[in-house]
């Protein structure tokens, strides 16, 4: 399915019209739902529920030739998996002396619900894998104080842990070491919120401890399976995320709250038992976070947030030494390594590093994100602050993946997620300088952002694809709809389908239009107020600065074309 998209502008005063932006459109999830219900014979068996009823007008747009999400996502992936326009109109920006009609409808798409608020939030560009997809109605989230109690199934894929012998103390128990919450002031890389907000136990002791989020258990997939604690290691995995930490300039006395290292681990329990030694277990990538500590704090409008870099990538066989070794290959065989564990950082341009970087220490940076490292806010989301980092294990040797002792075999793998792995002790006003410290009982405790965590079996995770996915969940939710008059939807061609909206001088006055939607009315049959489906999106570019002088005329025309013509 093919859309055109043609405005035209008409002066009040003269009557001249001037054709303004003629181009094509994205068709967007909800045509493709509809038609599914109509070949499928689901759905509402009205024919006028499959028309076009209403229409939206926005003030942001999603880009989406250049959305920003990742280097590894090509656009063209993005262009029809989403639900709704980025920032629809409310009746007050519509204004009340336009002819044309204002209502308020139930729109339909893919979401979650946010487990701490109960709200609803669509995810749009989310298509999980079936494979993965899990029964919970909300899984992609992180799990807040106070765990549940007693301890019984959980809806979230991720939990902190990794702070056993502070969880076992009576006074912790019920308590997580890192507190989480869905936060709706921060937008993520996506430009949307809410993203999770992550600090340490506020009313808790919490010196000499550091915890990570790791994958939870106690939930089950749409097949009816349970997960098993540690996930089967493959020859290639990849774990990656992006963060936003908070810091505080060297001139402030909460200077020492200031985030400094973290660290992503792919931890091969089976290798540690086999080593007798954790280490050889150890899979990861250390990190720095980097800021302008000498001018700006982040609460300060020239904060400036620098992308990470990365200080080690190591994997557990290079640190598995002396008995610890002698032990590794009298298991998996004398000359088995453990593997190539490298480390990327992500900007908007792309990775920064290279398979050579990795090869020379980090110590240089040739990826086509490269330029992004010397450059404050170059990363995702609205104001640029959230970078993505991953650690991958690629190449393992079969000898480890298939080893059988009787009593252990394969790898069992589990992603571990240090966010806050230490603070700033202190902080030279001068240079900048930090020296680091694992002690986190400090006021207020530091404190991140984390959005996307992802963990997947190839080189190279997409931001929105998970090994642990979330639930095909439909939601819907009240936004405000113009009406499209009847007679205004007809077919030129015996392949189109044609519609015209109508923005007359008195509609949305001092508003700038940068996004326009186009909805069919009820392809649900939901009954007693109409569940519109996005059928076709289009930014407009450059945008309509409106006001009384002008009206607008919007020809919108859907075509069904064989993809092997031209």
């Amino acid at each position: 399915m093919r859309g055109k998209f043609k405005i035209r502008q008409l002066n009040k005063r003269t009557g001249e019209s001037t054709v303004i932006l003629e181009e094509s459109n994205q068709v967007s999830q909800g045509m493709k739902h509809a038609l599914v219900n109509i070949l499928c014979g689901r759905g509402s068996r009205e024919v006028e529920d499959y028309q076009f009823k209403y229409f939206q007008l926005g003030d942001q747009n999603y880009n989406l030739s250049t959305f920003d999400v990742s280097a590894d996502v090509p656009a063209s992936s993005l262009l029809s998996n989403f639900w709704t326009i980025k920032s629809p109109l409310d009746p007050s920006a519509y204004g009340t002396d336009s002819a044309v009609t204002v209502v308020k409808r139930d729109i339909y798409g893919l979401g979650s619900i946010i487990p701490s608020t109960r709200g609803k939030v669509f995810d749009n560009f989310v298509d999980p894998p079936d494979t993965t997809k899990l029964s919970c109605s909300y899984t992609n989230n992180f799990e807040s104080n106070p765990r549940p109690i007693p301890p019984g199934p959980r809806k979230t894929t991720w939990i902190p842990g990794c702070a056993n012998t502070w969880e076992k103390k009576a006074e912790n128990y019920f308590l997580h070491p890192l507190e989480l919450s869905a936060d709706y002031t921060v937008s993520g890389p996506t430009f949307t919120s809410p993203t999770w907000s992550i600090e340490y136990n506020s009313s808790s002791n919490v010196a000499g401890i550091t915890s990570c989020l790791r994958g939870s258990t106690e939930y089950i997939y749409n097949d009816g399976r349970k997960p098993s604690y540690w996930n089967q290691g493959k020859k290639n995995q990849t774990l990656s995320v992006y963060y936003m930490p908070e810091y505080y300039a060297s001139s402030l006395s909460t200077s020492g709250s200031t985030p400094t290292v973290g660290k992503l681990m792919l931890y091969n329990r089976t290798a540690a038992v086999l080593g007798g030694d954790s280490v050889a277990g150890y899979n990861q990538v250390r990190f720095e976070y980097r800021y302008d500590l000498k001018y700006s704090s982040s609460s300060t409008p020239g904060a400036a947030w620098y992308p990470p870099e990365i200080t080690q990538a190591i994997d557990g066989y290079s640190q598995c030494t002396g008995d610890c070794r002698d032990k590794w290959e009298g298991s998996y065989g004398s000359g088995v390594t453990g593997g190539d564990v490298s480390a990327n950082v992500y900007c908007r341009d792309g990775a920064i590093y290279t398979p050579a970087d990795a090869e020379a220490d980090y110590a240089t940076r040739n990826g086509p994100g490269k330029d992004c490292f010397d450059t404050p806010n170059s990363g995702f989301g609205p104001s640029g602050n959230f970078y993505r980092i991953s650690v991958s294990w690629n190449n393992v040797p079969d000898e480890v993946i298939d080893v059988d002792t009787g009593l252990v075999s394969g790898i069992a793998l589990q992603a571990f997620n240090y966010p806050l792995f230490s603070r700033a002790l202190s902080i030279n006003p001068t240079t900048g300088a930090i020296t680091s410290t694992n002690d986190h009982e400090v006021t207020p405790r530091e404190q991140l952002y984390i959005a996307n965590l992802q963990f997947e079996y190839t080189p190279s995770a997409t931001p929105y694809q998970y090994i642990h996915a979330e639930k095909s969940y439909y939601i819907t939710s009240s936004q405000d709809f113009l009406v499209i008059p009847k007679g205004y939807t007809t077919s030129l061609n015996d392949n189109t389908a044609n519609v015209r909206l109508l923005i007359d001088e008195e509609l949305a006055n001092n508003q700038t239009i940068k996004e326009v939607g186009l909805f069919l009315k009820n392809p649900n049959g939901t009954a007693g107020i109409d569940n519109p489906f996005l059928t076709a999106y289009k930014v407009i570019s450059p945008p309509l600065a409106k006001n009384n002088e002008f009206s607008y005329i919007i020809d919108w025309e859907l075509s069904l074309i064989d993809s092997t013509t031209t």
